[in-house]
């Protein structure tokens, strides 16, 4: 006989936890499937050498629960994987969430009735859910791209894609390793490996806009200083443009080019996500706009590189 549900929810990420335990306060009958062990989603299965978060800690947290909020305590601004897996477990913990979860579950299929306004799911495992809500939360990191070049079948090496990392620890010292790829993912694993693999080769098709990274630690202080804030975090974010703490606060006419150059200066030593997402709007709609912070990066870039074979190769000229 199927399994009669209010509602199912595909994932148990972080979108995937917040939407079980909000259904179930709300009285329904829910459950929650994973093809993942374990709960994390993106954090479960991306756990590669450097993987990290590149939004602060502190508002990529729920911010419906002040003491689910504040029992937990973040040692960096932008703390690792293995930080964040142990957040993510901490929520299903503190929350009861794993007695509604199956693990190692995979929906083959979906089928929706219109007549009687219901789903008919289907598992690798056999089962057969009936629920009225279907609600996926797989977010946009779940299908890694893989078997993209000839010949890696026949590869004698090992090859490792990142959003399958193993679970296990891969030695990576003293080997030949090649990287393909220098977005996000790509520049946080080599900027952590390159100093223990004997040899690296790294394969660029298309240059990135690359910031750097202010990621401080975290004390006792620093814990207690955004914790105290969390009643501020708590009204402000829903209203950001992103979702974040900050915004964008300046328009691009109103500033004269002096005025521009230091508001992106204080920004690009902030480290942050701030140029991209509490600059100046005016970026994503105006092209001249675009070019000159567009140069003002790749200004950084050249300054931090020096060399002008890396110069050529790694600087985006568009």
């Amino acid at each position: 006989m199927p399994e009669t549900l209010d509602a199912l929810i595909i994932g148990a990420g972080v979108a995937g936890l917040y939407q079980l335990h909000q259904l179930r306060a709300e009285g329904l009958k829910v459950r929650a499937v994973d093809t993942a062990a374990n709960v994390g989603g993106t954090w479960f299965w991306n756990r590669y050498p450097g993987a990290k978060f590149d939004s602060e800690a502190y508002i990529y947290q729920y911010l419906f629960s002040e003491d689910l909020y504040k029992g937990w305590s973040w040692s960096e601004r932008f703390p690792g994987q293995p930080e964040i897996e142990r957040w993510m477990n901490y929520i299903a913990d503190m929350l009861d969430l794993r007695k509604d979860i199956s693990f190692e579950t995979t929906v083959e299929s979906a089928v929706y009735n219109e007549e009687t306004g219901r789903w008919t799911v289907r598992t690798d495992r056999g089962q057969v859910i009936d629920t009225q809500f279907l609600i996926t939360c797989c977010g946009m990191l779940s299908a890694p791209m893989a078997d993209l070049f000839p010949g890696q079948a026949s590869f004698r090496g090992r090859i490792f894609h990142t959003a399958r990392w193993p679970q296990e620890p891969i030695a990576l010292e003293g080997q030949r390793v090649g990287v393909i790829g220098i977005g996000a993912t790509g520049i946080q694993v080599i900027q952590t490996i390159a100093d223990t693999v004997g040899e690296l080769k790294v394969f660029v098709r298309t240059p990135q806009y690359v910031l750097p990274m202010k990621n401080p630690t975290f004390g006792l202080a620093e814990v207690k200083a955004y914790k105290d804030r969390f009643e501020e975090l708590k009204a402000t974010i829903p209203h950001t443009f992103t979702g974040f703490e900050y915004d964008f606060q300046h328009r691009w006419a109103d500033c004269t080019p002096e005025q521009r150059r230091e508001i992106l200066e204080d920004i690009h030593a902030n480290g942050s996500l701030k140029l991209w997402l509490a600059s100046f709007a005016e970026m994503f709609f105006d092209a001249e706009v675009s070019e000159e912070i567009s140069e003002f990066v790749r200004e950084k870039m050249r300054a931090r590189l020096q060399d002008p074979k890396l110069i050529e190769l790694l600087v985006p000229t568009d």
